[in-house]
């Protein structure tokens, strides 16, 4: 029973207009957010060792 409820409800979430652009849209916001990470640490990482940096 419960199979059938949780089959319609992801049924229901795929075909909404708004699943597929609201998890494009986290995600871009969760990618934005890593990569702003990303590029602090390793510019900090460049400054303190000089002697990495191409």
């Amino acid at each position: 029973m419960n199979d059938i409820k949780l089959s319609k409800l992801w049924d229901a979430l795929l075909t909404s207009y708004w699943f597929l652009p609201g998890m494009l849209a986290i995600t871009a916001v969760i990618l934005a957010f890593t990569m702003l990470h990303l590029d602090r640490t390793i510019v900090t990482t460049h400054k303190k060792c000089p002697h990495l940096r191409a």
